[in-house]
């Protein structure tokens, strides 16, 4: 029986909140993709120790960092990664924009299915490279991929920035659809960042797949994207992870992340993941799936 009360009201005006604070008090926002559900009471007592000493310094990654992600991803999706594998990033956006930045040229052209992600299509245009949009095609209640004009796309560009599940329309894309683009990204030479964030709300028997695993190519070319945040709603603690297969293209990577100035997490940041990315974490996820299946049965049927 699910014991989270996810239906309580929680006001979040006064508190800086990017989806509440700046929106008419009479107007549910829709635009920015946290939830109203407060993270589970596990993650919160754990941050609550974290706050008793006012002290607020900087803080190291944990020494077993990257094997809690490595074990999520492999308990979580049947994904096998090594933990030399994974980098730390505060955000994806960050990541996908530093990729953009270091790894083109300006002039670039990068592949994008549409509608997609705004902030991941406005990097590609701010960073003064080409955004390439290839429609998606909507077909008897479904998105589906036009992959003639995708292929069109990919003998003109470098990068194909693939949102895997899609946002905005929640697409899971199916194993035959992903070695498509992965055989045209081998064929056209192009480098793949997945970003999968959403790779924990998959509903109706559809099953998530990170596209690396998919191809050898793939898994060599690419930046497979990941987080706890849109999960267990703590996207405000910036905790990202970047899975690099390809070791020179990860210590590349990496020598970014030390030019940007990124290098120490924030303060809870930490704590939260370690607790997110746990047998509780596991179970509290399936109460929440089980809490939003019942609301997409209401939207269905409404």
């Amino acid at each position: 029986m699910n014991q989270n009360n996810f239906n309580k009201l929680i006001s979040r005006q006064n508190t800086y909140s990017a989806k509440w604070c700046n929106s008419n008090a009479n107007i549910i926002p829709l635009s920015v993709a946290d939830m109203d559900i407060s993270a589970p009471d596990f993650i919160i007592n754990k941050l609550s120790q974290f706050n008793l000493t006012g002290i607020y310094g900087y803080t190291d990654l944990s020494s077993d960092w990257n094997n809690v992600a490595v074990n999520w991803f492999k308990s979580q999706y049947a994904w096998h990664v090594t933990p030399e594998s994974v980098v730390f990033c505060p955000r994806i956006i960050q990541a996908v924009s530093l990729y953009i930045q270091n790894f083109t040229q300006i002039g670039d052209k990068v592949t994008t299915l549409s509608p997609a992600y705004h902030p991941i299509s406005n990097t590609v245009c701010v960073n003064h490279r080409q955004l390439l949009e290839s429609p998606l095609i909507y077909h008897n209640g479904c998105y589906e991929i036009d992959f003639d004009d995708l292929e069109d796309k990919f003998k003109q560009s470098v990068c194909f920035i693939l949102l895997s599940p899609h946002n905005p329309t929640g697409t899971v894309w199916q194993q035959a659809d992903l070695l498509k683009i992965a055989k045209l990204a081998e064929k056209y030479k192009v480098f793949i960042i997945s970003d999968d964030v959403h790779a924990d709300f998959v509903f109706d028997n559809a099953i998530y797949r990170p596209i690396s695993t998919l191809s050898s190519y793939v898994e060599q070319h690419s930046f497979i994207c990941t987080s706890p945040a849109k999960t267990f709603n703590l996207a405000g603690l910036e905790i990202a992870n970047i899975v690099i297969a390809n070791p020179e293209y990860r210590e590349k990577f990496k020598q970014c992340l030390i030019a940007a100035g990124i290098h120490n997490p924030g303060y809870f940041s930490v704590p939260a993941f370690l607790q997110a990315y746990t047998l509780q974490g596991q179970q509290w996820i399936k109460e929440l799936k089980h809490y939003l299946a019942e609301n997409r049965q209401c939207r269905r049927y409404s």
